[in-house]
């Protein structure tokens, strides 16, 4: 039942992101006509400088968006007018939610790297008026490369790849974390909505306090363990990475099992 709920919803996304994605192609190209046009110097660099700041915000804007469309289609297939055709699925609550977790993170993901690939298309050519501050950022990457590649051994693949995971995972627990103030929403009936952004003002509160706290006593171990740290540098940071992997898994698995137990025995959709 998994496989026919995530293939209906991949199929669902597939006009609202191509729209996005399409949109951001074309403003993209035209930004880059834009900048490459044959301006005065001074005012090539002017366009340039204007022109590549937009295009952060607008890079920005898609990734949003696409965040945007996920949680609008969870709110509305979920506790929304299309509720009750969902819930009337014969499938386990915990099976909707991976579905929809599932199929609005690939598209979430797939949204980064349209926009990466965007990035790529506007920054490409040999049109760019370099300005000193650039060229100065491009030397300081050079530099931070080349001394990583001095110090890189095969064995930092391992913390990288957990490193990689664990974001992936935090990824989803942003997503679970949006899933779980609707949940939470759902049960005050006609204020959900403003239920729902109550509770997730409320959770990035908590989440900002417990942040500060687990960093000063990161710190703190830092400290503690100096002279570990210094013997062996690639131990402490495989640990680091995997102790940061559990604990996102964890709390992953936390939101999940809380969003599914209230969906599971407390859905309102009245």
């Amino acid at each position: 039942m998994l496989g026919k709920l995530l293939k209906n919803e991949i199929k669902s996304y597939g006009f609202s992101m191509g729209i996005t994605f399409l949109a951001a192609l074309v403003i993209t190209l035209l930004m880059k006509v834009m900048c490459m046009l044959p301006y005065h110097s001074d005012f090539k660099m002017f366009v340039q400088t204007i022109t590549s700041s937009l295009f952060y915000y607008v890079s920005m804007a898609v990734v949003f968006a696409a965040q945007i469309l996920v949680v609008v289609r969870f709110y509305t297939t979920m506790v929304g007018d299309r509720g009750y055709l969902t819930w009337t699925l014969p499938a386990k609550s915990s099976t909707i939610l991976w579905s929809k977790l599932i199929g609005g993170g690939l598209w979430y993901f797939l949204s980064v790297i349209v926009v990466m690939l965007c990035i790529v298309l506007f920054f490409v050519g040999s049109y760019w008026d370099v300005g000193f501050e650039v060229e100065m950022m491009r030397e300081s990457f050079g530099e931070m490369f080349a001394e990583i590649a001095e110090v890189f051994e095969i064995l930092y693949i391992i913390p990288i790849i957990l490193y990689i995971l664990s974001c992936i995972v935090f990824s989803f627990i942003g997503f679970m974390m949006f899933y779980f103030c609707i949940a939470i929403g759902q049960m005050f009936g006609k204020w959900r909505i403003l239920a729902s952004i109550g509770t997730y003002f409320a959770l990035m509160f908590i989440t900002y306090i417990a942040t500060i706290i687990i960093m000063i006593v990161s710190m703190g171990g830092v400290f503690v363990l100096e002279d570990f740290v210094e013997q062996s540098p690639f131990l402490f940071i495989t640990m680091l990475m995997l102790v940061l992997l559990l604990a996102s898994i964890a709390i992953f698995a936390g939101i999940f099992a809380i969003t599914n137990r209230i969906f599971a025995k407390h859905l309102n959709l009245e």
